[in-house]
């Protein structure tokens, strides 16, 4: 249980992390493709995760191999510390 939770969370972050960063161009008014793309795909990362984990009944089956569940895990630290250490703003 503790494996696709980990995976599932790590895509949460990674996912609003783009909702962030793709908000934060849009209100300063860059207004385009990228933007509107990274906070949909954002969102849409945040909401299959959380599908994944409320409503699937045996999510070991959504989960990849051990070696993807933690490349995500890795990329959404590194996310969050790109995120913190160069704010879009």
């Amino acid at each position: 249980m503790l494996k696709p939770l980990v995976y599932f969370a790590s895509l949460a972050v990674i996912g609003g992390i783009f909702v962030v960063l793709g908000t934060t161009s849009l209100v300063a008014g860059a207004v385009g493709p990228g933007s509107v793309l990274m906070a949909l795909g954002g969102a849409s990362l945040i909401g299959f995760a959380g599908y994944n984990l409320l409503f699937v009944s045996d999510t070991a089956d959504a989960v990849p191999a051990d070696s993807v569940v933690w490349t995500a895990v890795g990329a959404a630290v590194l996310f969050a510390l790109w995120a913190v250490v160069f704010p879009p703003v």
